[in-house]
């Protein structure tokens, strides 16, 4: 009897270290065929460039909505959509922020929030000489690529045992491209008060040159987050270069920025294919993109569970 209870509690010790060597890591689900199949999605003819307001871009936010819900993070406010008004007030459009909350653990840290963010519009469709045989301006890397970013780490997070302390809002903005309008909105109508917003991570373009190439922007105004990310980046390993702060106004972090919310930029640099037609699907890296989506999970990780305050330096 006793030998027949030792080989089951043996065999329920080897079934239980195969399961547990079956189980993927949370930021093991990041990988370039999630991302791949994202940006393939969000950059293809059928979206025609992802302009908003258009139908076409109401159909990426609904394509970003239907994940955020699949995941089971949570609306704010009774909605996954923050609205944003666009135009002049007699001819007022509607297009949307798309967010979703995963609350925090800690029963005082959970009243603190990362935001991790990235634009899901582009430009649109546009008829030029230069490109006679195609007017579609896909945006493949900019920004399905840190859409896809945005997607693939709120997975992640879900997928976690035990969730981070802090409170972490997933944000794909609309209308970038029209001046940061989105991101802009949102500092002036947050839904979560801004001074409980610890940081800001924003990923805009972050699929194409040199595959070790990562720039990072606005470290000097978040030199904390500066050390945390290279820290981080040893388990990356990726080239982090710090030349490029001439676009610190040019993308979703930077109203955040002016806002006193520490946050800092992951950007893989311009290209001779930005704002053109191609910027396809087929085209960019998305191992490249792997890597910089898992360093950023690494990033928010660190955050999401430390009660430290950060600052931004003028």
């Amino acid at each position: 009897m006793r030998l027949l209870k030792g080989i089951f509690m043996l065999s329920i010790l080897l079934i239980t270290i195969e399961l547990q060597a079956q189980t993927v890591s949370p930021v093991n689900t990041i990988t370039a065929a999630v991302l791949q199949k994202h940006i393939n999605y969000l950059a293809s003819d059928a979206l025609l460039g992802r302009r908003v307001p258009t139908p076409a871009g109401d159909s990426a936010a609904a394509y970003v909505r239907r994940e955020f819900i699949s995941y089971g993070l949570k609306p704010v406010n009774g909605s996954y959509y923050q609205d944003v008004p666009w135009g002049k007030e007699n001819n007022k459009k509607i297009f949307h922020n798309v967010v979703g909350f995963l609350e925090g653990s800690d029963p005082v840290l959970k009243k603190e929030i990362l935001i991790i963010g990235a634009h899901y519009d582009h430009v649109g469709p546009y008829k030029s000489k230069n490109f006679p045989q195609d007017s579609i301006f896909n945006g493949a890397d900019d920004n399905a690529s840190g859409t896809a970013g945005v997607m693939a780490l709120a997975k992640a997070f879900t997928l976690m045992n035990d969730r981070p302390k802090r409170s972490i809002l997933f944000i794909a903005f609309g209308g970038e491209e029209l001046g940061l309008v989105g991101s802009t909105y949102y500092c002036n109508n947050p839904l979560f008060p801004l001074e409980n917003t610890v940081a800001m991570l924003n990923m805009d373009m972050i699929s194409r040159n040199a595959p070790d190439l990562l720039y990072i922007v606005a470290s000097k105004k978040s030199p904390e987050l500066k050390a945390i990310n290279e820290k981080e980046n040893e388990k990356i390993g990726m080239r982090l270069e710090y030349n490029q702060d001439v676009f610190i106004n040019s993308s979703d972090h930077a109203p955040f920025l002016n806002k006193k919310v520490p946050a800092i930029f992951f950007f893989t640099g311009v290209n001779k294919v930005l704002h053109s037609p191609k910027d396809e699907a087929d085209t960019i890296d998305s191992g490249k993109a792997e890597k910089i989506a898992r360093l950023v999970f690494y990033n928010a990780l660190f955050i999401a569970n430390d009660s430290n305050h950060y600052k931004v330096v003028n």
